[in-house]
């Protein structure tokens, strides 16, 4: 079950949070990498702030978008959060996750704390 939420590939949303800072960012770049324990691998540019705040929490979530949310991946994808709010921007809804700091996004299929 764990790897066929990733066939076939597709674009991800990634969010990730530190103090009172959160983004989101579009992932085209990830992989299931295990299956028991469930581990993924994916690539972010080294001057992304979705990078620098999981960084500093060690935590994030991968978001599996519907096709109704393409206009928001485009745009999480296509901007910086260091200059605009992604969640403002797109209405995506955040909400509490269960076992990290990052929010889980509720209009996505899956949420997968990492």
């Amino acid at each position: 079950m764990f790897q066929e939420l990733f066939y076939p590939r597709q674009a991800v949303l990634v969010t990730a949070s530190s103090s009172e800072k959160t983004n989101i960012t579009s992932v085209e770049w990830l992989t299931p990498v295990s299956e028991k324990p469930p581990m993924l691998a994916l690539s972010l540019s080294n001057t992304s702030l979705t990078l620098d705040l999981l960084c500093a929490s060690m935590e994030f979530v991968v978001a599996i978008p519907t096709e109704k949310l393409k206009d928001a991946v485009l745009l999480c994808g296509a901007t910086s959060g260091k200059y605009i709010d992604k969640f403002e921007e797109t209405k995506l809804t955040q909400v509490r996750a269960k076992r990290v700091s990052a929010p889980l996004i509720l209009e996505a299929a899956a949420n997968i704390e990492c």
